[in-house]
């Protein structure tokens, strides 16, 4: 079964707001393309400027039909003017307290992966009769201060943010496709199943892939692009990515059984761990002769610590198909 990601526009929109955060969403890309078959982005650049007078501007256009330059990422400067005029004369002028253009073509562009077969581009949105309830929704929960916690003070951004997180998500919904959020927007996901007001469904696989970093294995955010593509369409790869299912099924399976939100990566943890000793097991190779680190950092187990001279590890790493060689695997 092929496992997908979608990444919309408008939850994600804290990943654009300086260079800093745009480098996080590079790794996070990068581990998104590694970890799923199948990434689909919302095509277009969202625009958005808010002052703290109330006031603010957004505007939204597809990606065929903008056209300015959408390979270039420019952070934008707070506290620059920005207005809107009609027929010359303005109709609303502030100072923006947050600014940015969201759009993922940059970061595509630099990976070179815009015509990726792996890489789905979409442009969806919401009939009005589905769009309307989402937005009054969004209304009567900021008047009555549902998600105040979790939302940003700036009243127009705290006005375009939440209806726009529930259009996403019921995007997300109709699409089949767990999305990824923003830290930010991540937060209000949790407010908002907290509320009974939505449900909150983890994506999975990007459950199981934290647990994995948990365990001290490689963060693929390190990796060059041309090393991402490289292990990906290698059949370690392809292996690496069916043993996510198989973790992300066990984690599924403890859900269906009552395990709370917390245990998640609890259980995914175990699932990896269990995978590791069960593909070192098949293999016929001797547990206390293994080391599973390249980097001096152990895995730790519920049974103890792996350790030993890693020669058999070595061996086995050098055949190249199975998930585990990932844990050896070579940047060029």
């Amino acid at each position: 079964m092929e496992s997908s990601v979608y990444l919309p526009l408008s939850s994600n929109m804290g990943w654009f707001e300086d260079a800093t955060s745009h480098a996080a969403l590079e790794r996070y890309l990068k581990s998104a393309v590694t970890v799923f078959d199948r990434v689909v982005l919302e095509d277009g650049r969202l625009h958005l400027s808010a002052g703290n007078d109330g006031q603010g501007m957004v505007w939204n256009m597809p990606g065929n039909s903008f056209s300015g330059d959408r390979t270039a990422f420019k952070p934008y400067t707070k506290g620059s003017a920005f207005g809107v005029a009609v027929g010359g004369t303005p109709v609303l002028r502030s100072t923006s307290a947050f600014s940015v253009d969201v759009d993922y073509m940059p970061l595509v562009a630099k990976a070179g992966i815009q015509d990726a077969d792996f890489l789905e581009w979409r442009a969806d949105s919401l009939m009005p009769a589905v769009k309307r309830p989402v937005e009054d929704l969004a209304r009567r929960e900021i008047g009555e201060g549902t998600h105040d916690d979790a939302l940003p003070a700036n009243r127009y951004l705290r006005s375009q943010l939440l209806p726009r997180y529930y259009q996403d998500a019921l995007l997300s919904y109709f699409l089949e496709v767990p999305m990824l959020l923003d830290r930010s927007v991540a937060r209000l996901a949790v407010s908002v199943s907290e509320t009974g007001a939505g449900k909150l469904t983890p994506s999975l696989r990007e459950t199981a892939f934290h647990a994995w970093r948990a365990l001290q294995l490689p963060d693929f955010g390190d990796w060059e692009w041309h090393d991402i593509l490289a292990f990906r369409d290698s059949a370690s790869g392809r292996d690496f990515r069916r043993m996510i299912t198989r973790v992300s099924e066990s984690v599924a399976s403890g859900m269906a059984e009552g395990a709370a939100p917390d245990d998640l990566r609890q259980l995914a943890s175990a699932a990896i761990a269990t995978e590791l000793v069960q593909e070192i097991m098949r293999r016929e190779l001797t547990l206390g002769k293994i080391a599973l680190s390249v980097t001096m950092n152990l895995v730790p187990l519920n049974l103890g610590t792996i350790a030993g001279t890693g020669s058999e590890l070595v061996d086995l790493l050098k055949q190249r198909r199975s998930w585990i060689s990932v844990l050896g695997y070579r940047k060029h």
